[in-house]
């Protein structure tokens, strides 16, 4: 039982990582754009 719900979460986060970095990276682009004078 504990298998597959790792499994599963391990799957979610599969889809969830992807998506985070992409935010992390539009972020910090908008971050540093903002700097820019």
């Amino acid at each position: 039982m504990a298998d597959i719900c790792l499994a599963k979460h391990h799957r979610n986060l599969g889809h969830f990582l992807p998506g985070l970095i992409l935010t992390a990276l539009i972020a910090a682009a908008a971050i540093w754009l903002g700097r820019l004078p």
